[in-house]
């Protein structure tokens, strides 16, 4: 329940400021992350999982209280895995998150040891692409690998995470023991919740189905404009594997949403 509350209350702010000014420099993302850090030192953490393909700090900010407690129900957020797909919503959310955490829902929740993990840009060569209209990747990272095509395809036991991303970032769960219960994946601009599925080689049973339907109709009221729900292929039209959602599914059978944004 509290997990659910969080997602509603969350998307609920997501929905009404979801548009804003220009995309800033990856660099200035990362600052504001250890500026969080320093102003909020009892529950904010900026944590390093590598660096890039093009050598950019990998960084996560981590909300949590300390001492952190081992295999914690944790969420996590990821925004632009895509580059070109930037909505100015996850670099700021570490913000909001933080300036509310004397709230009573947020303060009990972190009370309980769980975390939120938050990634405001998981594809940075890509996005610094895109953000200066450069010929080089944008969609994808300086390797040109789909990131959102990078993680491991449990159904099938097939090893991926081939990218230093998408593989840091998983190391790093690992290592701190998180037990992800909750995921968005910010991408733009379908006008869309997706859950995860649809490939052939994936099966959702359909009490996990039920429950991520119910909870997509409860944020479809709140979502800013009209959006489709279903599994992904069913709103995007295509389909593949390594896909971020359906792998914390399967890992760690989190409900796990990629919403495509509206532009």
């Amino acid at each position: 329940m509290l997990i659910r509350k969080l997602l509603l209350i969350v998307s609920g702010w997501l929905a009404a400021c979801s548009h804003g000014p220009p995309a800033p420099p990856y660099s200035e993302i990362q600052a504001t992350l250890a500026v969080l850090a320093q102003d909020y030192p009892a529950i904010a953490q900026r944590l390093e999982y590598g660096k890039s393909v093009d050598g950019r700090n990998l960084a996560v900010l981590r909300i949590a209280t300390s001492p952190l407690r081992k295999s914690a129900r944790s969420v996590v957020i990821l925004g632009a895995i895509h580059g070109d797909e930037y909505m100015h919503i996850v670099d700021r959310l570490g913000i909001w998150l933080l300036s509310v955490s004397g709230k009573p829902w947020l303060r009990g929740f972190l009370a309980r040891g769980h975390r939120i993990y938050i990634v405001p840009i998981a594809n940075p060569d890509g996005y610094e692409n895109w953000r200066n209209c450069r010929f080089g990747p944008r969609r994808n990272n300086a390797n040109r690998v789909d990131l959102n095509r990078d993680f491991d395809v449990i159904s099938t036991g097939e090893k991926r995470l081939t990218q230093p991303e998408t593989r840091g970032l998983i190391e790093l769960l690992e290592r701190e023991a998180a037990s992800v219960r909750l995921v968005m994946n910010y991408h733009c601009c379908a006008g869309a919740l997706a859950y995860p599925g649809g490939h052939y080689k994936f099966y959702m049973p359909d009490e996990d189905k039920r429950r991520h339907v119910e909870i997509a109709r409860e944020l479809h009221g709140i979502l800013w404009g009209d959006i489709e729900i279903g599994d992904w292929k069913s709103v995007v039209d295509y389909t593949g594997l390594g896909v971020a959602i359906d792998y914390f599914y399967q890992r760690h059978h989190a409900v796990s949403f990629l919403y495509e944004g509206v532009s």
